[in-house]
């Protein structure tokens, strides 16, 4: 089946004016969400001053500040520290001035505090109807959902795993895999496209009114595999979720699907033994309804199930025999697709590792809400890349998406402070570098007289022009003269 044509970024993204990192971050983080959070936030703070009894009156955050709170969280996920308070230090070994002149450590902490998703007054409580064990961050989650399904549409390829969310607090939606890297912490389910990007979710929550799920894994797979019928999705999971009636189930909505499986499975047929079969020999069935299954010998016998695969194409898969010589395999298409394209979701997981939130907390959700923070980086970073921009590393586009999110609270720090050592301009080759988002701001760059230094717009190696005066907001020095002014130009688009 041809897929729909529609896949991949969406129209309004490719449609939009100069998509820079930070434009593309608050896609997902755009206003109206952080006008939720920000408002969720104060609200709670007003709650707690009223049930402790206090008189002094709280200074709101407002969106440009939580803004900053954001980018300091998400600098900081580059610029690692032990302790958050270590970046206010008055040890210059551990001093950052880049971070302590956007916020003093005392609001910094205040805001986590009373950082807030939902309102506690009205969470029904257990047993009540409509109780749920993630209200806390439910207008959060549902936001989130909506904008990565409606940013990007999911390609040809996907692939259905779990990922974690490291914590080891307290916590009844705590989960304990001893075998994966993060052991102890939230368990979500994902549907991620072959590039990595997160499209779909679902936090798993545990038992039911104290009942274990039945057919958890088919259920989680038919949940996010919901709106893909008729579109010619292939669709890859492992043995956890695999199961005969769910091949059934996704071939009667025509989802293309295919995974490992155990072999104890029910329904499955009976194969030849392992004796019986030599490495690169295989075994299969194929049902009444088109559902293939496979044994292939390897040094192990892998077991795979597909509803669109034909279990008689092979090719050959490169292997060591005892001798030390490289053989050519015979192996199950089946199988060489199925490890092609199942590592999405950990494709998502290596590139939210990189650089990620690690703000520990005894608050579970906050693990949570950072984990998205970071999600949200990452699927900006997989959309910039779709657009065809000029390359940029995950590092830099993150230092972009910080840019943006502090550019008005640095403005406005400058603008006060008047300081003249060098915050924003940092040196590129023989030039200064001014972020555009800084440089392009109309007020608050006022010229300053300064040292002889070379102008940072006219000036060349070949030909070199110095000036007395500098931008008070850019730190940079700029001509200005009766016959010559550098100002304008360098602060135009």
């Amino acid at each position: 089946m041809k897929l729909a044509a529609n896949s991949g970024v969406a129209d309004f993204i490719k449609n939009l004016n100069n998509p820079t990192p930070g434009k593309l971050f608050q896609v997902f983080f755009d206003d109206g969400l952080l006008e939720h959070i920000v408002f969720q936030t104060n609200l709670y703070a007003n709650q707690t001053n009223l049930q402790k009894s206090k008189s002094t009156s709280i200074t709101p955050t407002t969106k440009c500040e939580f803004m900053a709170f954001l980018g300091i969280n998400i600098l900081m996920g580059i610029k690692v520290l032990p302790s958050y308070r270590d970046h206010w230090s008055s040890s210059p070994d551990l001093h950052d001035p880049y971070i302590s002149q956007l916020m003093n450590v005392n609001r910094f902490s205040w805001i986590l505090g009373n950082l807030h998703l939902n309102d506690n007054e009205v969470m029904p409580k257990k047993g009540q109807p409509g109780f749920d064990k993630l209200f806390k961050l439910r207008p959060f989650l549902d936001v989130m959902q909506q904008k990565f399904e409606a940013c990007f549409s999911l390609t040809e390829c996907g692939a259905i795993d779990e990922s974690m969310i490291k914590f080891k607090g307290r916590s009844s939606l705590k989960q304990y895999l001893p075998k994966k890297p993060i052991k102890r912490g939230f368990k979500v389910w994902c549907l991620a496209d072959g590039s990595g990007y997160l499209s779909k979710f679902q936090i798993y929550t545990g038992k039911q009114d104290n009942n274990v799920e039945k057919a958890l894994g088919p259920r989680v797979v038919k949940d996010l595999c919901s709106g893909l019928e008729n579109k010619g999705h292939r669709i890859y999971f492992d043995n956890y979720f695999s199961s005969v009636n769910l091949l059934h189930d996704l071939k009667d909505k025509k989802i293309n699907a295919c995974g490992t499986i155990n072999k104890n499975r029910k329904h499955l047929p009976t194969f030849s033994s392992d004796k019986q079969l030599k490495r690169g020999d295989y075994d299969y069935f194929v049902n009444n309804k088109g559902i293939a299954t496979t044994k292939w010998k390897d040094k192990r016998a892998v077991f795979l199930i597909s509803n669109f695969h034909n279990p008689q194409d092979t090719t050959t898969v490169k292997r060591k025999a005892r001798n030390g010589s490289i053989e050519d395999v015979p192996c199950p298409i089946m199988l060489t697709d199925y490890n092609a394209h199942m590592n999405a979701v950990d494709k998502f997981d290596q590139k939210k590792s990189s650089y990620e939130i690690d703000r520990k907390s005894r608050k579970w959700w906050h693990r949570i809400f950072f984990y998205f923070v970071d999600a949200c980086i990452v699927n900006s970073y997989i959309i910039y890349e779709k657009l065809g921009l000029p390359k940029m590393t995950l590092k830099n586009f993150r230092r972009k998406v910080v840019e943006h999110l502090v550019c008005e609270t640095l403005t406005h720090t400058n603008t006060k402070k008047r300081r003249s050592n060098p915050v924003v301009a940092a040196i590129r080759e023989h030039k200064p570098y001014v972020p555009d988002n800084i440089r392009q701001r109309e007020a608050a760059h006022l010229p300053i007289r300064s040292s002889r230094r070379r102008c940072g717009h006219c000036s060349t190696k070949s030909k070199q022009v110095r000036t007395k005066w500098m931008c008070t907001m850019c730190k940079v020095p700029l001509c200005l003269k009766d016959d010559k002014n550098c100002f304008i130009p360098f602060h135009k688009k």
